[in-house]
Order: C-alpha cells, then structure tokens, then sequence
C-alpha cells in the first residue's frame, strides 16, 4: 500500500490574517510556521501541518496524502512513470515537517501531491497535542476531501489502478453514460476522497472534512458559528455513503468545510458496493441542500 491518510490541503486567500484567525478560533489549528511560502497551520493531530495558506484570489491550490515510507513513494514515482503521468517533486522538503513529495495533475485537472514525513508516527494523541491546539473543539484532524468533476470514472480508474486505491461506494448509472458521485479509500476509512460528478468541464472544490469525537463536539462547533453570523449549508444530517452524522458550511472566502463524526470504517478487502441508482445525501432526509450544489475553484493543472 503506497498512500496512509490525507496529509494537507493548500488554499490561496483573498485576506490571509482572516483566514489564520478564522482556522485557528474555530478548528483549534495554530501557526507553526510563516515564510515566503505562505503560512501553515497545523491541529496538532499530525507532525506535519493540515493546512497552508498563501494569498490571492481564492482558490484550492492542490491537496496533498501522504505516503507510507520512502520505498512507497519511490514506487509511487515508478508507476507514474510507467502509466506515462508527468509528475514534478514538489519541494515538500521546504514545507515544515515534511521530507520529500511530487506533485501532478489527476485526470479530472485538480492537483494533488504526495508526500512524505520526515518524522512520521502512528498517531497523536489528544493528551500529547500541545495546550494551544484546545480551542473551541480542537484538536480535530483533517480527514477527507471531496472534489467536483465531469470525469470521475476516469480519475478513479487511475487511482485505483496505479496507486492502490480501493473503492468504497460508486453510482454507475449504466451502459454509455458517465459515473457519478464515487467514495474511494486508502485504508479503512470510508473515504478519504470523493468525487461528486458536476456538468462542468471545469474542476472545482465540494468541501474538506474535519472529524470530530463526537455529535456533542458538532453542536459546540455549530455555536461558535452561530456566534459569529456564519449560516449552515447543511445542519445535522447522517450520509448514507459513509455513514457519517455531518453538517457543512463554509469559510469567509466561500469554501466549504464540513465537520463530522462516525465515519464507517471498511475492511480493506471489501468489494465495492456499486449502486445504477444514487445514493440518497440523507438517512433523515432525502433531498440534498440547494446550498450544497455549487463548488468552488481550484487550480486547474492541465492548463
């Protein structure tokens, strides 16, 4: 197995110090390093950092996974190569915490890069997270990201077949018309990226996911919002792909974020259960949210 757990994702902001103060009050993040490269954020859950921002018009620049050692992410450049895929190396190693990466556009044109730790550990936990990271319901890890594409059977094929990814739950609709919303899965976890299909050519961002310990740890989350006048796109709700109690909204600058607990966790030699019709958003509920139709904008790497 070549890819462990997300390890970051990297936005460009309109207004960094907004964006530093609303990650850090309401996540519990905190600035472990600034530089020419932007700022880096980290909950404290990881030896590396969860999330780097640099300024500019808002978008996500790329997110990155990490590997499981130095031999996978030689073998992770083997197979790039031997599938053809161009891939740079990143200089995750001027990133803090990080050792080595490479970076490359997946087929959908969202970028992703993979990287290594320098000191990596099996997990950190919340006792060991330093005071500062226990803000509002930190420490809380990144968990997932889900993407908007035209062209998810195309992107999940390669990953499945060129980096071990395993799928979890997939719509395919049939014979000649394209794939829709699929979760897919380095470990055990559910998903660690999902792929929502949108008509748009154009890639964008559906949300990333911060996980908590409990529903208890949500409504404490949702208050701090409520206390500072940003609305829910999504209140409390249960997915049926995952499992997982949710609610969504999203950051001053319209990206969205989700907040969760109780993802289902999958043996990783399950069989993908793939479904001709969709997967309702909601066990309490069926219909999805108009405010969780549009995404928001990425750098687009095939251009």
């Amino acid at each position: 197995m070549i890819i462990s757990k997300i390890e970051h994702i990297s936005l460009r902001v309109p207004d960094l110090e907004v964006a530093v103060e609303f990650y850090e009050s309401l996540f519990g993040l905190v600035e472990i390093a600034r530089n020419e490269n932007g700022v880096y954020l980290a909950t404290g859950k990881s030896p590396t950092f969860d999330v780097h921002l640099t300024e500019g018009a808002n978008r996500l620049d790329h997110f990155a996974f990490g590997v499981r050692s130095a031999e996978a992410l030689e073998e992770a450049r083997t197979r790039l190569s031997a599938a053809g895929v161009t891939y740079q190396d990143s200089g995750a190693i001027n990133d803090p915490g990080l050792d080595d990466g490479i970076i490359l556009s997946l087929p959908s044109g969202h970028v992703m890069e993979l990287v290594l730790a320098a000191n990596p550990r099996t997990f950190v936990p919340n006792t060991d997270a330093p005071a500062a990271h226990h803000r509002v319901t930190g420490p809380i890890p990144l968990e997932h990201i889900t993407l908007l594409t035209s062209s998810i059977r195309p992107v999940v094929e390669f990953l499945v077949d060129t980096l071990d990814w395993r799928i979890s739950d997939s719509w395919q609709p049939g014979e000649g018309q394209p794939w829709r919303n699929t979760w897919i899965r380095a470990g055990e976890l559910h998903h660690d990226l999902a792929f929502l299909y949108s008509e748009s050519e154009t890639p964008e961002l559906h949300h990333f996911c911060f996980a908590v310990p409990s529903v208890q740890d949500m409504v404490r989350v949702a208050d701090a919002l409520g206390a500072r006048g940003i609305p829910l796109d999504a209140s409390f709700g249960r997915h049926i792909a995952g499992n997982n109690v949710f609610l969504y909204f999203k950051d001053p600058f319209g990206n969205r974020c989700e907040v969760n607990t109780d993802m289902a966790r999958i043996d990783p030699a399950a069989p993908p259960r793939v479904s001709r019709t969709s997967f309702p958003f909601d066990a309490w509920q069926q219909k999805r949210p108009e405010a969780l139709v549009a995404g928001s904008p990425v750098r687009d790497g095939r251009s």
